[in-house]
This record gives structure tokens, C-alpha cells and sequence, in this order.
């Protein structure tokens, strides 16, 4: 705070000017951060509910849904692809947002464009938390897909396991797309655990496309002793699931 230089009335003056005038802008600074606040809380509140549903989606768009958690609450959600045309070049990806607007999400698995893409989590904080179903390509035909709510109940500890392997897939996913080896190299070291983490919780088909990113980081550093080892791996998961364009993918890297 500033203080008088002395106690003559023209410089009690300006000093009272000065005060007034910081306490002015320290109350407009609250005042845009809560008004800040309270807007991204409307937007996603004005937001139509994540519910099971199907639609279609463009090339380009994004759909927003509210989703309304307290905190403990284990969520986990699928969103299936589906296509306008059987030639559509067609994928989504998922962003979550926690009810402060930050980011705590952003799923692409590597399965082109067939498959499911997850909505998982376990709410760190009561609130809205706000879903994007994103179709990243604007030059791509309209595609449809397919909500279905798995489950949403106070979280287990195997909850939280599953919804840390995702986490950390998504951080693998991160690395791996980083250019230096080094990178990609830590990406693996990520995948291996969750790997280890989808498979305590029954996950063969998350299991699998993780092994299958796995076999894209090898290639890319021309390790072809464990693209052959974890291949067979991979391969055998997506064969247990009879998913023959899983099988395809997997077998272009042996």
C-alpha cells in the first residue's frame, strides 16, 4: 500500500486518489476472473446431456454434452464409428474438460477408422465436466456414431487402475508422436504400462491397440526384433476378439 510522503492536505489527497484507484483495479481483476469463470460454467450447463445416443457427425464439426459428476464418481462411456459410405474415411476423437475448463483428456486410439473411442475417467471434483466428440478431417464425407454408457458408479480401485491406463496410453500416444527417438522410446516405456494395467482389468481390446502402437514406435526405430515379438502378441488379442480389421492392421507390421 502506499503511504502520505507527509500530512499536508494535497498529498493526503493524492494519496487517498492512488488508494482508491489500486483498490478500483483489484476488484475489476476479481471481477473478470469470476465473471470468466461463470461464463465457461453456462456454456457447458446450456450443453445437451452425454446420454446414450446415435448421430451423425461432419467432417470438421464438433459435437459439445454436458456430463455431470461428483467427485469419486468412476465414468466410462464407448463411442463407436460408423460411416455414411462402406469407402468413408471417417474417425473421431474425444476431448474432456473438467468443470474449471481445463483439459484432462484427449483420445485418438489407433484404430483408423473403425472401433471405439473412450470416455473414461474418475471426477477429481464435483461439476460439469463437458465432452467433445471431434471429427478432425473438415474434407472427410459425414460419418454417424454410436454413445453407449458403460458404467457410473463410485469409483473402485479398479476403476481408478482402468482410468490410469488410459491416462497413460494418452501420454504414450503424446511422446510417440513427438519426431527424436528419445521420445519414442519413453512412449514404449508408457505403454508397457498400460499394457500391464488394461490387461488386470480385462481390457483384451484396449490391450491390443495398445501392443499395435507399440509395433508403430518399433518400426519407427527399425527395432524389428520386437516388432516380430510383440506382433505375435497383438495379433493373438485381436484374433481372441475376432476382429478381422484389427488382425489386418497388426499383420502389416510382420
Amino acid at each position: 500500500m502506499i503511504q502520505p510522503a507527509n500530512n499536508t492536505s494535497a498529498s493526503l489527497s493524492c494519496w487517498r486518489r492512488l488508494s482508491a484507484l489500486s483498490l478500483g483495479l483489484i476488484v475489476s481483476v476479481a471481477s473478470v476472473q469470476v465473471t470468466g469463470k461463470s461464463l465457461t460454467q453456462e456454456k457447458t450447463n446450456a450443453l445437451p446431456t452425454f446420454t446414450a445416443q446415435e448421430r451423425e457427425l461432419k467432417g470438421g464439426e464438433t459435437h459439445s454434452y454436458r456430463l455431470a459428476l461428483t467427485a469419486g464418481q468412476f465414468f466410462y462411456a464407448l463411442v463407436k464409428m460408423f460411416f455414411a459410405l462402406t469407402n468413408a474415411i471417417f474417425d473421431v476423437s474425444i476431448a474432456v474438460f473438467a468443470p474449471d475448463g481445463r483439459q484432462i483428456a484427449d483420445t485418438d486410439s489407433p484404430n483408423d477408422r473403425w472401433g471405439t473411442e473412450p470416455v473414461l475417467l474418475v471426477a477429481d471434483k464435483s461439476g460439469d465436466y463437458r465432452v467433445e466428440i471431434r471429427s478432425p478431417n473438415s474434407r472427410v464425407a459425414p460419418g454417424r456414431y454410436e454413445i453407449r454408457i458403460v458404467s457410473l458408479r463410485e469409483a473402485t480401485a479398479a476403476d481408478k487402475s482402468l482410468a490410469s491406463a488410459q491416462n497413460i496410453f494418452e501420454e504414450a500416444e503424446h511422446l510417440g508422436g513427438q519426431q527424436n527417438a528419445t521420445a519414442k522410446r519413453a512412449s514404449i516405456e508408457k505403454y508397457q504400462q498400460a499394457l500391464q494395467l488394461f490387461g488386470a482389468s480385462g481390457e483384451t481390446y484396449r490391450q491390443a491397440l495398445t501392443l499395435r502402437a507399440m509395433l508403430s514406435r518399433f518400426a519407427q526405430l527399425n527395432d524389428f526384433r520386437s516388432v516380430i515379438k510383440y506382433g505375435k502378441e497383438a495379433l493373438s488379442l485381436a484374433q481372441s476378439l475376432h476382429d478381422r480389421r484389427l488382425e489386418g492392421s497388426i499383420e502389416t507390421f510382420l
